[in-house]
């Protein structure tokens, strides 16, 4: 007989915990507009609003009531799983990036399929880690997190309805001195560990007592849910410590299908399948034309530099962790200065190049206040650039046979030599002097900053220019045109390198 009314005791609070939860569904949903708890705000660029706790645990409810769920540790997390945001796509062909940039996909270092990822972007929140030394092995902090804002601690408010119960009859959660009790009929419920819903609220009950004490992921009924001061907390997005784990909490509940950047005072995180990857190193596109570049699975904000893709086949310019893609022109790493073109370093581009535009230079008539740089291969060469920036500085200024002042009046031969020197080049002073020392090449050979020579009726080298690419010239021509810019066919030419 004493089995019996045991049995018919558990069937009714199963059955009383259940219609706690059904009822209470309105109140959870008349406080929509309460505000979220501090540091919870979730930045919504993909119109993923995260996981409905609410509906979870309605389905949870009703597979309790209908006995089927047995006690809390029954794994009913597949059958109840929810509807999966639909996922988003990232374009990878945004700009100069794409795939076959090599750049890392959801795929790239998990092999796992991830029809059901679903991503997240920028959620920040604050809880008080310890920042971590990026040089060491990445420890997540353990202290607990203090700026939850839960509901005050005393619950008279919440609990009005059950203290203003006749003495005889107590149901639900009452609080008695400072513990709070679960009762049905009267009777405490020492044989339920679960969850009890109560206006709008979903309490962990232990043994019939809620738990306090208790504040961290806790798994019940196939599900990982956050716990604080004995509440699920249904309005909490964010990072929190499971085991060894990080994982993400979306509105209580573990939120397996999360993928992106999840910010906590540490930084931003790569999460994937619900978990921060510590083990991620590299680059990555997060959303349409973002690229991250991270440090066991941290963005690596303290990080600039040129970095290559996962199949080294690219190299981006980062700054700060990100891949900077405004940004076009020439940018000096380490001994070296590349042309970067949205971000990537351009290493099939050889010729001119006119700094800050995003064009590569084709003009016939260059004009001497662009700043025009020639690149092999994506490398700045300098003495060839400084030698046409120099030339280029002094055009229409005098021509005096004989002269050696680039700004009074000066002659060919020391017009090509002065200009050399500008860029730590030393060539002989005559036009005859440097012909004979330089090696000898074709026009298709030739790169700006090479020597162009002409000869007199006599065979005999007797002036000397600096070809400029796009055959383009700049001289010290004569008395009537001083230093001027034309074309290198004028009269028969012959090209030569000092360089």
């Amino acid at each position: 007989m004493k089995k019996n009314v045991k049995g018919i005791i558990a069937t009714l609070a199963i059955a009383v915990s259940v219609s706690g939860v059904l009822m209470s569904m309105n109140s959870l949903n008349s406080k929509a507009d309460a505000p979220s708890p501090k540091g919870a705000k979730i930045e919504n660029r993909f119109n993923y609003k995260g996981l409905n706790s609410t509906k979870i645990l309605e389905k949870l409810c009703a597979k309790a009531k209908a006995n089927m769920v047995p006690d809390v540790n029954t794994d009913v997390s597949e059958e109840l799983n929810p509807e999966v945001a639909p996922e988003v796509t990232i374009d990878p062909n945004v700009g100069e990036v794409g795939p076959e940039d090599g750049l890392v996909d959801e795929d790239a270092y998990v092999e796992v399929e991830d029809d059901s990822d679903v991503i997240v972007e920028d959620i920040a929140i604050t809880e008080d880690e310890d920042i971590l030394d990026s040089e060491e092995p990445v420890v997540l902090t353990e202290e607990p997190i203090d700026n939850v804002v839960v509901e005050d601690e005393t619950e008279e408010a919440e609990l009005s309805v059950e203290d203003e119960q006749p003495a005889e009859v107590k149901n639900g959660i009452v609080k008695e001195n400072d513990k709070f009790v679960y009762y049905i009929d009267s009777v405490v419920q020492t044989s339920f560990t679960g969850l009890v819903a109560q206006k709008g609220k979903f309490w962990y009950v232990e043994s019939g007592y809620v738990n306090r004490e208790f504040k961290g992921i806790k798994k019940l009924y196939g599900f990982k849910m956050f716990i604080k001061n004995g509440k699920v907390l249904t309005t909490y997005s964010g990072l929190e410590k499971d085991d060894d784990n990080w994982i993400y909490i979306s509105n209580g509940i573990f939120d397996k299908n999360a993928r992106g950047n999840a910010r906590n005072s540490s930084g931003k995180w790569f999460v994937k399948k619900g978990k921060v990857r510590k083990d991620f190193n590299g680059l990555i596109a997060i959303k349409e034309g973002d690229i991250y570049y991270f440090k066991r699975g941290r963005i690596a904000t303290e990080v600039s530099g040129l970095k290559y893709n996962k199949d080294k086949t690219k190299r981006f310019y980062v700054k700060n962790g990100k891949v900077n893609r405004k940004f076009t022109g020439i940018k000096k790493f380490g001994e070296k200065k590349y042309l970067i073109q949205n971000g990537k370093w351009n290493d099939k581009y050889t010729g001119i190049f006119i700094q800050n535009t995003n064009e590569k230079s084709e003009i016939l008539n260059p004009v001497k206040k662009q700043k025009r740089c020639y690149v092999v291969n994506g490398i700045l060469k300098q003495n060839n650039t400084t030698i046409m920036k120099q030339g280029l500085k002094y055009v229409g200024n005098p021509y005096v046979y004989g002269g050696t002042s680039l700004t009074n009046g000066i002659d060919c031969s020391a017009f090509t030599q002065q200009i050399y020197a500008k860029a730590g080049v030393s060539i002989p002073r005559t036009s005859r002097e440097q012909y004979s020392e330089a090696k000898k090449i074709t026009k298709e050979q030739a790169e700006p900053g090479d020597l162009v020579f002409y000869k007199n009726e006599s065979g005999t080298v007797s002036h000397v220019a600096i070809y400029l690419g796009h055959d383009m010239i700049v001289h010290a021509s004569n008395p009537q045109d001083g230093i001027k810019i034309n074309r290198y066919d004028y009269r028969t030419a012959y090209f030569g390198r000092l360089l």
